[in-house]
């Protein structure tokens, strides 16, 4: 949303004209306090016949919602929906109100009365609720005069049938087999305001109602099942947009967490067509993928063949070569012995291998080669691809050979960025010489085992050699076979080999790290390591003519952390991931940390890079789901000094002696210009219906709207640095 204007003011109230009980009383929700089962069915628009339903329990009143099962398509009215008469009335602003035969589901807050079905009640099913049984005479009235209108009745046990219209249940089918009756239009039924609202059977995933919520089958009978007498189910139908207005102050669930993976997971077709697509153009014999979200793998496939001559299917399972994208398994290494205490970032390498002692620098006046300086590409070798390519199975005494005879150099250490493999290799030799082990021992006992990565070695005749990919080149119109190189002193910077079901949990472990935040830390590596391997230490490239793989334009900037790289595009989007290349095999992995998403791919053709690949597929993945980033927790006294400021108002009547502003507020901001300025502001969003769910940008700024009949606005403030956070600056903005 666009702001229309701004003002550097303080946010008076949630309301205008009210004082803090009357606010407290206008966002009272309207989900009973005894209610600890919800249904929750979403739809995007109000005209659409469709939505999709979720299911969630709290343990009482004031606890937080949990959902239960995975969210499930439904179908709706026709005509989308309009504002039905629930346990309490709201505005919906241009919704139009249900009426009886208008097509509409009922938009509001139900309690559900009871299960009905077509079975006898000894042989419905484990139900915990008041349960009818769909006889032939039984019939749901909506005729309008009747004083049996909008309810179920049994016609034989009426002594005089009133009505003109009716839904004899049994005669519907299939449809209503298994249903659940909603209280719209309850208790004294208004004429003409809609009746026989249920949750039913759907005949089909395309096939829209008159006005009821309809599902598959198996998803109606776990809900009639779930539900309990005791429990006070509700059924909450919202548009989305209402749902962002009205959820927070209504404390419905939040959804920030609870469908993310089943919208990412639906994005699984498109997905799979572009990776199809990619392999065909760029020839691969096979391609591996997978695409984690908040540490889960939430889908994974494979196609083509792993191994030509045994004709060996590629799959999720299938290991692959994944060359430079092991540099970030080094760099690990180093930190994790760095936390120890073992080594510093900073040490000069000739400490840990002492041939280095003996390199001449490119200047008299260049300082020692770092750690550091390896793990960021800035020791000053040259850029060492095609060379470096070749090295994998050289041997320790080989590399550290080298060094005594002398290295060339293409800058002094610390002034630019080159990518080097023979840094990376480097590093493979500190790790063995501070621990005492080999690196792929090391690597195994204090990385992979503890992450379950049982099927990743760095030795190729390791592996499964049913499971193992094999390398190839296209020559002379046919493939050549790329033999596998041994782990050598140059493993250290690609020799790695895993599988994308292996390679999964370590992922997961990177996304883990964030948001920074106070939970006990488990991982092979601290949180707080892992997110230091992500920053970007060493700049590499200003992109101002980047393009995303569909053409769009958007300049970004480039730079390397530790062993990974890292890229912010023009709308502040931060990737994080490395690309791999050798001889038979090409990959790539890249994780948007901030929406807790990533993507990676393998594939067993030279230098057949995924990395072009990887990215469209990222860049569909958020156009598809609308997928928002992962919010930080809210400190204690960002929510403290929120609920402050709106005590102070609406007359701003105590603020400059309440102690919560900062010595520069009121120097920066007149109260009569405050008050007026604000009053304005909340004039033009019309009657305040109450205040949303404050969103922390860190833990001493944030923001949150106050919504009102024509429009809403959103506040934001940002605390002091003083040992106790005062409140030094407030913007409105109203949103169109």
């Amino acid at each position: 949303m666009r702001a229309r204007f701004l003002f550097p003011i303080l946010l008076l109230s949630a309301l205008i004209g009210a004082g803090p009980a009357d606010a407290q009383q206008r966002v009272e929700s309207p989900v009973p306090a005894s209610s600890t089962q919800l249904i929750l069915v979403l739809a995007e628009s109000p005209e659409s016949p469709y939505g999709t339903l979720r299911r969630f329990e709290r343990a009482g009143e004031g606890e937080g919602w949990q959902p239960v099962g995975r969210p499930t398509a439904v179908t709706l009215g026709r005509n989308g929906l309009g504002i039905g008469m629930g346990i309490h009335d709201f505005d919906a602003g241009s919704m139009p109100r249900k009426r009886e035969g208008d097509g509409k589901s009922p938009a509001g807050v139900y309690r559900l009365s009871s299960v009905f079905g077509f079975a006898p009640p000894g042989e419905a099913g484990d139900f915990d609720f008041p349960y009818v049984q769909v006889t032939d005479d039984l019939e749901c009235v909506d005729d309008g005069d009747s004083d049996h209108y909008n309810h179920l009745v049994r016609r034989s046990e009426v002594s005089a049938v009133d009505w003109d219209s009716s839904e004899r249940m049994r005669e519907v089918g299939a449809a209503y087999e298994t249903g659940i009756v909603v209280e719209h239009n309850w208790g004294d039924p208004r004429p003409g305001g809609g009746s026989c609202i249920f949750l039913h059977n759907w005949t089909g995933p395309e096939d829209t109602t008159a006005g009821c919520t309809a599902m598959a089958p198996p998803e109606l009978t776990a809900i009639a099942q779930w539900i309990g007498s005791a429990r006070d189910p509700v059924l909450v139908q919202l548009t989305r947009d209402l749902y962002e207005r009205y959820g927070p102050v209504w404390g419905l669930p939040s959804l920030n967490n609870a469908d993310r993976a089943m919208r990412v997971r639906a994005t699984q077709p498109a997905v799979d067509s572009i990776f199809r697509a990619w392999a065909e153009r760029e020839h691969l014999p096979g391609l591996s993928y997978g695409v984690v979200l908040d540490g889960d793998l939430v889908y994974s496939s494979g196609f083509g063949t792993a191994n030509l001559a045994r004709d060996l299917p590629v799959t999720p399972g299938s290991l692959f070569r994944i060359a430079s994208m092991s540099k970030s398994i080094t760099a690990m290494a180093i930190l994790q012995l760095r936390d120890e205490g073992k080594l510093r970032l900073d040490d000069p390498i000739s400490r840990y291998i002492p041939e280095a002692d003996a390199l001449e620098l490119l200047t008299t006046d260049a300082p020692e080669i770092t750690i550091r300086h390896l793990l960021t590409h800035s020791a000053g070798f040259p850029e060492d691809n095609p060379w470096g390519d070749r090295q994998l199975a050289e041997s320790d005494a080989m590399l550290r050979g080298m060094l005594t005879e002398g290295v060339s150099f293409s800058n002094a250490p610390g002034v630019t960025y080159e990518y080097s493999n023979l840094g990376f290799a480097l590093l493979g030799q500190i790790v063995e010489a501070v621990s005492g082990e080999s690196l792929p021992a090391y690597s195994r006992a204090k990385i992979f085992e503890p992450l379950g990565m049982t099927s990743t070695v760095w030795e190729y005749e390791r592996a499964d050699a049913d499971r193992l990919a094999l390398g190839y080149a296209w020559l002379d119109q046919k493939w050549v076979h790329v033999p596998h190189e041994h782990h050598g002193s140059f493993g250290a910077m690609g020799g790695l080999i895993t599988s994308i079901d292996d390679f999964a949990p370590y992922v997961a472990l990177h996304l883990s790290a964030w948001p920074p935040r106070s939970e006990a830390d488990t991982g092979p590596l601290r949180r707080s390591s892992l997110r230091e391997m992500h920053q970007p230490w060493r700049f590499a490239a200003l992109m101002p003519d980047f393009r995303y793989p569909n053409g769009r334009s958007c300049p970004s900037a480039r730079a390397y952390g530790y062993g990974l790289r890292w890229q912010e595009d023009c709308a502040g989007l931060v990737f994080i991931g490395h690309s791999g290349g050798l001889p038979g095999f090409g990959s790539n992995w890249v994780m948007l940390p901030e929406f807790g998403l990533a993507v990676m791919s393998f594939d067993n053709r030279t230098y057949g890079g995924t990395s072009a690949v990887n990215l469209a597929v990222v860049d569909t993945i958020l156009s598809l789901t609308d997928l928002a980033p992962r919010r930080l927790p809210v400190s204690d006294i960002l929510e403290r000094r929120k609920d402050q400021l709106v005590s102070l108002l609406p007359d701003w009547e105590g603020a400059e002696s309440s102690g919560i502003f900062a010595e520069n507020f009121f120097l920066d901001n007149r109260i009569e210009d405050l008050v007026s300025e604000s009053e304005a502001l909340f004039a033009a969003a019309g009657e305040i219906t109450g205040a949303g769910e404050l969103v922390a940008r860190n833990q001493l700024r944030g923001s949150f709207p106050v919504y009102g009949t024509r429009g809403t606005v959103e506040v934001f403030f940002t605390l002091s640095p003083e040992r106790e956070p005062l409140i030094q600056q407030v913007r409105l903005r109203a949103l169109e």
